[in-house]
């Protein structure tokens, strides 16, 4: 059955898609998709490279050898439970000959700077300065000569806050139209401490083209917030929040990384963020990745999903809690399958 699926749908993702980090560009979000197709410095090679055509092949002949089937949360959706994610084409009608002018969409995750310390993302304090800023101003505009004609989305960016990266900030304050004739969707990935109502005016200019919004947030009360998203200020994101809320956007999406710390707190985390967005929003539960933050030790401590966890059996029932509730999605599928076949609650 998961074999036969596979074989009928494609991902479109590695077929339009680039993010371009400061160790290399990937063809989707690395965790996801390990390969690394090119390394930043030669990314006007990424589109050409041999690596991609791997990762493409791979898709096409219905393997999907290279990418994680748990971690995904849409491929583990399709394999487990048979559902077509939003992003995968029925093969019958793919036609590859229709992706071959260069990615429509591009990640500029290469730069780090955030206002944030966030444990399960980095140990000290990054924001870009000096040399290290001119090498991100430079990459984006390398990016912008080479695929800014072809682009129509760009991400910015899940690795940096837009609001604080003085050259995400730049870019969006300054978007300038001509380099990127076929954009019509702007994507910002912020902890939206920074989004204001004075910042959101200020891209009065472009308010036509950010159409989209993830926020990652990992608490619902202050306690935890203040351990999980080092340096926020619960109260500044809560009137942040509700100020976003009034935004007109075709697609909002809030995350939160399940860890030890925060576990549970999903259900919480649920009905606190539906009350503010008034049910239209999406939230997204993903288990934690160790991006060299943690020891091997610490990260074990971390994998509250690990049935050698101690708390294991107190988080299932917490998963139990927040399975297939109305808009919200998770990459845990598999841990559903196998622990909690009969249990699902009713949606609401």
């Amino acid at each position: 059955m998961q074999e036969d699926i596979l074989k009928q749908y494609i991902c479109i993702t590695p077929f339009v898609y680039l993010e371009a980090h400061k160790n290399g560009v990937y063809s989707c979000c690395p965790s996801w998709l390990p390969n690394k197709i090119s390394n930043l410095e030669d990314i006007d090679k990424a589109w050409e490279s041999e690596e991609l055509k791997k990762v493409q092949e791979s898709i096409l002949d219905g393997s999907y050898k290279y990418c994680s089937k748990t971690e995904c949360p849409y491929l583990s959706e399709l394999v487990i439970n048979g559902n077509i994610p939003k992003g995968f084409r029925n093969k019958s009608s793919f036609n590859i000959n229709d992706y071959k002018d260069g990615p429509t969409n591009i990640n500029f995750a290469f730069d780090r700077s955030c206002n944030l310390t966030c444990p399960s993302c980095r140990n000290v304090a990054i924001m870009a300065d000096g040399s290290e800023l001119e090498f991100i101003d430079n990459t984006i505009n390398k990016i912008v000569d080479i695929y800014g004609k072809n682009m129509t989305m760009l991400y910015l960016s899940g690795t940096a806050d837009p609001f604080a990266s003085k050259s995400i900030r730049k870019l969006l304050l300054n978007f300038d139209r001509k380099k990127f004739p076929k954009v019509n969707h702007i994507h910002l990935h912020t902890n939206a401490l920074l989004l204001t109502e004075k910042m959101w005016n200020s891209l009065s200019h472009i308010h036509d083209l950010i159409k989209t919004i993830e926020i990652s947030i990992d608490a619902a009360n202050e306690e935890t917030y203040k351990i999980v998203r080092r340096g926020g200020d619960w109260q500044t994101l809560l009137n942040n929040l509700n100020f976003i809320s009034t935004i007109k956007l075709s697609n909002k999406n809030i995350s939160f990384v399940v860890q030890d710390t925060n576990y549970m707190e999903m259900e919480d985390f649920y009905i606190l963020i539906n009350k503010i967005f008034k049910n239209n929003i999406n939230v997204f539960f993903n288990k934690i990745t160790n991006w060299g933050t943690y020891t091997p030790a610490e990260y074990t401590i971390k994998q509250i999903w690990n049935e050698s966890h101690p708390e294991f059996q107190m988080f299932l029932h917490q998963l139990n809690k927040i399975n297939k509730k109305h808009k919200c999605t998770h990459n845990m599928h598999d841990i559903i399958e196998k622990y909690l076949p009969n249990k699902r609650i009713e949606l609401i």
